[in-house]
């Protein structure tokens, strides 16, 4: 997902757009990450694939299925549909801030 060009790294999109979900729910998590990841499950401990995209629009993010697919694929190591709350911390502590040019 990330690039090499120059020994600079390049964000890709999927970056771009993981790095603004992740800034989005840190800045709406006032009451710590935990607590947040339980608002956003719709069933106890998993945050599902339906949840997630009801998530991102909750916080008013409007970006195509196919990159928050990829993206969601990235962290559903097992494959189940469904992310653990280590799955999802680790989903926000991956993510990369786009640089300024």
């Amino acid at each position: 997902f990330r690039q090499q060009q120059d020994d600079r790294e390049i964000l890709t999109d999927d970056d771009r757009i993981l790095a603004e979900i992740s800034r989005q729910i840190y800045s709406n998590s006032t009451s710590g990450l935990r607590v947040m990841f339980n608002k956003l499950c719709s069933t106890p401990r998993h945050l599902s694939w339906d949840d997630f995209k009801r998530s991102v629009r909750r916080f008013g993010l409007r970006y195509p299925e196919e990159p928050l697919l990829r993206i969601w694929r990235r962290f559903d190591l097992n494959g189940d549909g469904r992310l653990s709350y280590s799955q999802f911390v680790r989903m926000l502590a991956e993510r990369k801030s786009p640089s300024k040019n």
